[in-house]
């Protein structure tokens, strides 16, 4: 066996986070503090029984593998490869890792996400393509222990090109709780799934932002695996702005694709604080008067703030504060504050939906609400904002469900791919292994 040491790359969460904290003690070790952690409290199985069935696990570590085990291609390059990946994870941007669930992948135990999520999916690619570069290729030796157990012909593929047979298509992200079950007692098997919901069960839902890479390594065949570096990624949760000029439809569209986002955990739509009464019909807003917009403006308690149309408008600072977590936040803004707002927040994204200038001179019309000289301007300041510097342009000329959608797709596309060279592409794709997100059935509107 090789003395040299092996490295990967993982998702591992924050090392004060409460999830690496529950899965370092149920596996009984934290790859961060390099120490042996006291087993949680167990209710149906002994401490001792929950140790002999984690030995596997409890030696890699709490994680989830994005970059599997491997030699190095040369025994200096530790510092390449920590250069690389600290480059990759400043241009990635944090998001929020789908809900946890307790699953018996194969023959052991895992937490696993409840649904797909695409950015995972082409997060991972990244990290599989980039980082070969720094593997060693697997030799006769190598390839003989990981077809031990049966593999795919695609996974046999996957292995030999990328060195581990779980990666692209096969891709399935997991944090391993267990050792293999085969042969224990179904009875047994009930038991510690019971305990890992129990004992985990506060994590499983929780808000949870993927915001890093991690180091691993193994300084010797048969070493435990400590986390070595995390690199934090470079970029925060997207920030989407919409505009619209009056007569768009802008409100229609965002309850739009809010209603049909209820499910998406990672896509959150800031609540606008207004100086006008709360009215069931409308906008869902935190409604104030005016005297208390100002106290708040004066205890700084605003991301964004400006006035229009008789009212002033803004957005808390705690709405904005989710993007930490790896959240898309989308705020109903407006077109004379964008300047402002791109100042502040320089990732912005617009998204700007318009319609044609009789549509819009039609719908101000049949709403009512002002003159025929107010109409007059709001279509004047229409035609005068340039098109320019949006991220995207939403026509909301015929049903609303078309505009809904443009919009729920720019929500939920796929973070946009880092360089990745792919001079020896995989194997021609299959049909995933993991239940689709959202995004991947908005075809069958």
């Amino acid at each position: 066996m090789r003395a040299e040491p092996r490295y990967a790359v993982y998702f591992a969460p924050a090392p004060d986070s409460a999830l690496w904290q529950l899965g370092s003690a149920w596996l009984g070790r934290d790859a961060w503090r390099h120490c042996a952690v006291p087993a949680p409290t167990l209710a149906n199985i002994r401490e001792d029984t929950l140790r002999a069935f984690t030995q596997h696990p409890r030696r890699y570590g709490f994680h989830a593998t994005l970059k599997a085990p491997f030699h190095l291609a040369q025994p200096s390059g530790l510092n390449a490869l920590l250069a690389d990946v600290e480059a990759l994870a400043a241009r990635e941007a944090c998001f929020a890792l789908p809900a946890l669930r307790v699953a018996q992948v194969d023959d052991f135990l895992a937490l696993v996400p409840a649904h797909g999520c695409r950015r995972l999916a082409d997060l991972e690619r990244r990290c599989v393509m980039r980082f070969d570069a720094h593997r060693r290729p697997l030799d006769e030796a190598d390839l003989a222990r990981r077809r031990t157990k049966p593999l795919s012909p695609l996974e046999d593929a996957l292995l030999e090109r990328w060195g581990y047979p779980h990666v692209l298509d096969a891709f399935r992200l997991h944090f391993t709780l267990s050792d293999s079950f085969a042969g224990a007692h179904p009875r047994f098997v009930d038991q510690v799934r019971a305990e890992a919901m129990r004992i985990f069960a506060s994590e499983l839902d929780a808000p949870r932002p993927f915001d890093a890479l991690s180091v691993f390594a193994e300084a010797h065949a048969g070493a435990d695996f400590e986390l070595i570096a995390r690199m934090p990624f470079g970029k925060s949760g997207r920030l989407v702005y919409v505009i619209g000029p009056s007569g768009a439809g802008k409100d229609s569209v965002i309850a739009w694709a809010r209603d049909h986002l209820s499910l998406q955990r990672d896509i959150v739509f800031a609540r606008r604080v207004i100086t006008r009464p709360a009215d069931a019909s409308g906008e869902r807003h935190e409604a104030v008067s005016d005297a208390v917009f100002t106290r708040l403006l004066a205890r700084d308690a605003f991301a964004m703030q400006w006035a229009a149309h008789d009212c002033r408008y803004a957005i808390r600072k705690e709405a904005l504060a989710q993007r930490r977590l790896g959240m898309t936040v989308v705020v109903n803004g407006s077109r004379e504050h964008l300047p402002v707002a791109r100042g502040k927040f320089p990732d912005l994204e617009v998204v700007h939906i318009t319609a044609a200038p009789e549509v819009l001179a039609h719908r101000l019309r049949e709403r009512a609400r002002e003159d025929q000289s107010a109409m007059a301007g709001r279509l004047a300041r229409a035609n005068a904002f340039a098109t320019h510097d949006v991220d995207l342009e939403i026509r909301n000329d015929g049903p609303l469900a078309e505009a809904g959608l443009r919009l729920l797709r720019w929500l939920t596309r796929p973070a946009a791919p880092a360089d990745v060279e792919e001079a020896n592409p995989p194997p021609p794709p299959v049909a995933s292994t993991q239940r689709t997100s959202l995004s991947d059935g908005l075809q069958q509107f």
